[in-house]
């Protein structure tokens, strides 16, 4: 009898693992975010074979913040823009590990936001396939329950907030991004209101990470100059802005001790809060993230002459940006309208 009812609960959890397999690697969440890295670690191996010895390579690597301050589309040919959404500072950690010694890397960026001072559970199972030795390791870093089981709580959750929508007659999240206007589309009226909402609930998503500085957020930044070091790579640092309503309200002795890791653990870090202070909402796509054609333009510009020349003067980026065509609002109203 007691072998029976073993061999029915095996029976039922090899049901169940089957299940949330499938389900994982149905997600819309799972394939975005899988494809996307093996996409990037795709590309990045064939530029990178095309790098001659002497070349100035920089490998640049962050989620969306970074994807919305260092514009892939901008990028000239040495630069090589690795973003995937949602990815963590350990995430980060774990592809320069995966980076070999004789790396064509000469230069590496990497975005550090404020909420990454306690980072999250590292997704180190989707990249894990990138260092197998064998087939049959590699087979186990593919299936979908093993590579994406830090994304399972994340996927449930946006699920059931999707079908919650639903019933009350909503729409989900993805839907809701895709009618979203731009905000330097709206009326100034509709656009601040636009901003407003974005702050308080962006504030909700960062308040959990700006009270404290843990010791693993130091210790992983430490390591990334260690590995930089390692492998003969010039390693930059930088924070993206975010719209200054919403850093205001952030605890500011978290900032500091952030910034103190930071300036005191690397070679280079810069905050680009510091450098445009006044950046307006008309700039921003939400309160965390810059629009595309407006603001992320100018730290891009910013950026490359930063880590290309050592160049830290913002007047450059925001002429370069004024001379392609757009006007750069220069009367200051609060924070609503001015950049500089």
């Amino acid at each position: 009898m007691k072998t029976f009812y073993t061999a029915i609960y095996l029976v039922l959890t090899a049901i169940l693992v089957w299940i949330l397999n499938s389900y994982i690697e149905n997600s819309e969440m799972y394939e975005n975010k899988m494809e996307k890295i093996d996409s990037n670690f795709s590309q990045f191996k064939h530029e990178s074979g095309r790098v001659n010895d002497g070349d100035n390579f920089v490998l640049v690597i962050g989620n969306s913040y970074v994807a919305s301050s260092f514009l892939d589309e901008l990028s000239d040919d040495d630069i090589y823009v690795f973003t995937v959404f949602g990815m963590s500072l350990s995430d980060a950690v774990n592809i320069v590990e995966l980076l070999p010694d004789d790396t064509p890397v000469s230069k590496l960026v990497i975005g550090v936001g404020y909420n990454e001072s306690i980072p999250i559970a590292a997704n180190f199972s989707a990249y894990r396939r990138y260092e197998s030795f064998n087939m049959l390791q590699e087979y186990w870093w593919t299936i979908p329950l093993v590579r994406g089981r830090s994304m399972i709580t994340t996927i449930l959750k946006e699920d059931v907030k999707c079908q919650v929508a639903q019933l009350k007659g909503g729409k989900c999240k993805s839907e809701l991004e895709q009618e979203t206007v731009a905000i330097h589309a709206l009326e100034p009226d509709q656009g601040l209101r636009a901003m407003e909402k974005s702050v308080k609930i962006r504030f909700g998503e960062y308040t959990p990470y700006t009270f404290e500085v843990s010791n693993e957020f130091e210790r992983q930044i430490k390591h990334l100059q260690e590995l930089a070091s390692q492998k003969n790579i010039d390693l930059f640092l930088y924070t993206a802005p975010i719209y200054s309503g919403l850093k205001q309200r952030l605890d500011q002795d978290t900032i500091a001790k952030f910034h103190h890791i930071l300036r005191t653990s690397v070679d280079n870090y810069i905050d680009l809060n510091e450098k445009f202070p006044d950046i307006g909402y008309r700039y921003y796509e939400d309160a965390t993230h810059l629009d595309k054609e407006y603001g992320a333009p100018i730290t891009t510009k910013f950026m490359k002459n930063y880590v290309r020349n050592g160049t830290m003067d913002t007047s450059l980026a925001i002429e370069s940006f004024s001379a392609s065509g757009h006007r750069v609002d220069s009367t200051k109203q609060g924070t609503d309208h001015s950049f500089q």
